[in-house]
């Protein structure tokens, strides 16, 4: 609805009505609250100056956020037009103090038009911190997680920025994007095709313990795995001697080591019992003059040029 007025006017306005409802039943206050009466100019102007707006509801406006800095949705934010009126709007009128955590998306959508990735890398952190305190506190739904995963999936929604600077989503074209837990993974992996390494900016130790507790869990559930959970070593035999000596060893050793895994570390050994461990029983045992191994991303057929030396590798 088209309106006419200023913020100081309005603000009279509010005040006369929050005395008047203050000291009449909650019915009154409730359908009041029910209908679009928040004035919001269509531009920035002075408090004083007479301008066009429109009358919003409620459930239309904030109180604060100090994410989100664009024109538009910063004039949803009541605190920078009223500032005053807080204990109103928001005790009085049910106004919700923060935006809709799903309302983020459509910021990331506009920051990623008007900024590089690796200048916006630190507001996407800020929101993806956002996103993992509501999961936690559950103001971020499953649902609404679902909802978000399948929009960050879609190839348009280009809002994810990487340390190759560029913008990516989870589409598949996009090869996989994970986020770095291993500097040196990284070094080996950063330069080759079909792999994007999320970028969250230059983090503080601080941040990077937000990262590690709070933001991995929620980017887990969205799709975007760490770099060392995908990252598997695949051996490089070269000289292969005879086995006979070890395989018996082993062989007659295994039986207790998973009877003391079993009994003394239980969630562990359930891990690894999901994980084929209890397969032990057929476990081929190859031994070799000098072993070495690779890193490689099985999923996306990525593997490091860089060979390591080591003197034994379970292999899956």
């Amino acid at each position: 609805m088209a309106f006419r007025t200023s913020i100081s006017q309005m603000s009279r306005f509010y005040s006369f009505i929050w005395k008047e409802l203050v000291s009449s039943d909650q019915k009154s206050m409730a359908n009041f609250s029910s209908g679009s009466f928040i004035f919001v100019p269509l531009s920035s102007v002075s408090s004083s100056e007479v301008v066009s707006g429109v009358l919003l509801s409620p459930q239309d406006v904030y109180w604060h956020d100090n994410v989100i800095n664009t024109d538009c949705e910063q004039n949803k934010m009541l605190s920078k037009l009223y500032p005053s009126f807080r204990d109103f709007f928001v005790n009085g009128c049910g106004v919700k103090e923060n935006p809709p955590l799903l309302d983020y998306l459509s910021f990331l959508h506009h920051l990623s038009t008007i900024n590089t990735p690796l200048k916006a890398a630190k507001k996407v952190f800020d929101i993806f911190l956002k996103w993992s305190d509501g999961l936690k506190s559950g103001a971020l739904s499953f649902e609404d997680l679902e909802l978000l995963k399948r929009n960050l999936e879609g190839k348009k929604t280009k809002v994810l920025p990487t340390a190759q600077d560029k913008w990516v989503s989870l589409h598949s074209s996009f090869g996989l994007v994970c986020w770095c837990d291993d500097a040196k993974l990284a070094d080996e992996f950063e330069k080759l095709n079909n792999i994007n390494f999320f970028c969250l900016c230059q983090l503080t130790d601080e941040e990077k313990v937000m990262l590690e507790v709070k933001i991995s869990f929620l980017m887990k559930n969205l799709g975007i795995p760490a770099l060392s959970e995908v990252v598997t070593r695949e051996a490089i035999c070269n000289k292969p001697v005879d086995n006979s000596y070890v395989t018996s060893l082993v062989s007659w050793v295994l039986p207790y080591a998973q009877r003391y895994i079993s009994n003394s570390y239980r969630e562990r050994y359930i891990q690894l019992k999901l994980a084929g461990f209890e397969k032990v029983n057929r476990l081929q045992i190859v031994v070799v003059e000098k072993l070495y191994y690779k890193n490689v991303i099985k999923r996306s057929k990525l593997v490091s040029k860089k060979r390591h030396d080591c003197i034994c590798l379970l292999q899956v």
